[in-house]
């Protein structure tokens, strides 16, 4: 568990606040034949533990992931069931340590999410929602080097915890990262995170693409972010 102390938000420099409310926001979906016109692509962050701020958010706060947090996040087949190239981890504290080398080495910056209402005023322990992050990709899809991913605790589905960390993490990286384009994807069956896509971008086509899960053949529909948008055509 997490707790934290309410006095310690105030002029805190680590601290972002996100705007859910700006209009328009700084992303848009881009169409598929359109990304290899973004420029922004290849971020390579140097230090990324350092670069991470707590995110807050209406309702939300975000906690970049540290050893700690591997006792608030048990992770079941359930949740991995919904993801390509990830199964149930029997270990978490190990998965942790696994998500850390990757933030290590440039490849992964991973928030956990938290209630915002209890977390800032300080009530003892905190249960953590789920994780929220921008991971880079083996190899670039369709021009783009990263991905936005999220999972979050079966006991908290369907209260729109989703959209929140996913709106979060994308204003923070238009507003404070060069990274100009992004991906986002969800799996077959996962019609929980394609809703999630929509409320995020709209009704907007997705690229469907094979893939493998558990030995099995599956698809995962795939959709491109433009970060940083200033002008709407």
């Amino acid at each position: 568990m997490t707790t934290a102390d309410s006095n310690s938000w105030a002029g805190k420099p680590d601290l972002f606040d996100a705007n859910l409310r700006a209009t328009p926001v700084p992303w848009r979906f881009l169409p598929w034949d359109r990304a290899a016109t973004v420029r922004g692509n290849a971020w390579q962050p140097v230090n990324p533990a350092a670069l991470m701020p707590t995110i807050c958010a209406p309702m939300l706060v975000l906690v970049p992931l540290d050893a700690d947090h591997a006792a608030e996040l048990s992770v079941t087949d359930a949740v991995t069931r919904m993801w390509i190239g990830w199964s149930t981890p029997p270990d978490m504290a190990r998965c942790v340590q696994d998500w850390l080398a990757e933030t290590a080495a440039g490849r992964r910056l991973a928030w956990v999410a938290y209630d915002a209402n209890s977390y800032w005023r300080g009530e003892g322990e905190h249960e953590a929602l789920g994780v929220v992050s921008l991971d880079r990709l083996p190899e670039a899809l369709n021009g783009a080097e990263w991905e936005l991913g999220f999972w979050l605790h079966e006991k908290v589905w369907g209260h729109g915890w989703a959209l929140r960390m996913a709106a979060a993490v994308l204003d923070w990286t238009a507003r404070q990262t060069p990274l100009r384009l992004l991906t986002i994807s969800w799996t077959e069956g996962n019609i929980a995170s394609k809703h999630v896509i929509e409320k995020l971008l709209g009704t907007v086509p997705a690229v469907t693409l094979p893939a493998v899960k558990d030995g099995k053949d599956t698809t995962v529909h795939h959709y491109m972010i433009e970060l940083a948008v200033q002008e709407h055509p």
